[in-house]
């Protein structure tokens, strides 16, 4: 036995074996230690999934252009934000940054355009390259399978009249349930 601790320790695998070793034992035979480590890890990897969808479809980390309206438009009753995962997303958070400054915005619903926005905050972005941030003011939680989304389009006013303004670069972000999620709409509306 002595000659066995003592090649061990001259082949430097003595810190190993004995621990892994006593985890084996005090966990039962192997294959119940490996049944364990499988549940447990998989309960790490077993997280909720945040998907953006724009008209039914995945778009996360892909651009979009948004080209089939007279003006600006974001098209927020074509966008849903769904959970795809097992288990319950909560305080998520959805940003907007724009790339031109916002300074007028308001709902267009199927029944007529409201002033009255619903839930949002505008202020200065901090990210590079853009200007304006829209940010959802509630937290939103999502369970399984379960969608956010919104019935209207926001028609959007930049900082000059839009037969002045090619597109406007936007970046949609969701903060929350893991790493961020993003996808890039390019707003360009149609020429007359």
């Amino acid at each position: 036995m002595n000659k066995y601790l003592d090649w061990l320790k001259n082949h430097k695998v003595y810190g190993i074996i004995i621990p892994v070793g006593i985890v084996i034992i005090a966990l039962g035979n192997f294959t119940d230690a490996l049944d364990k480590l499988s549940k447990f890890t998989s309960g790490l990897f077993n997280r909720d999934k945040i998907e953006i969808l724009y008209n039914g479809k995945t778009v996360n980390g892909k651009t979009i252009m948004i080209t089939e309206y007279g003006r600006f438009i974001f098209p927020l009753h074509n966008i849903a934000i769904k959970n795809t995962g097992n288990n319950l997303a909560k305080d998520l958070s959805i940003k907007i940054h724009f790339s031109r400054r916002l300074m007028k915005y308001s709902e267009m619903l199927p029944t007529g355009v409201s002033e009255i926005f619903h839930g949002w905050s505008v202020r200065n972005s901090l990210i590079e390259n853009n200007v304006s941030l829209m940010e959802f003011d509630d937290k939103i939680s999502l369970h399984p399978d379960e969608s956010w989304s919104r019935p209207y389009k926001v028609v959007l006013h930049f900082d000059k009249r839009a037969t002045e303004i090619d597109s406007v670069s936007s970046k949609m972000t969701i903060y929350g349930g893991g790493e961020p999620i993003e996808v890039d709409l390019i707003l360009q509306p149609k020429k007359s």
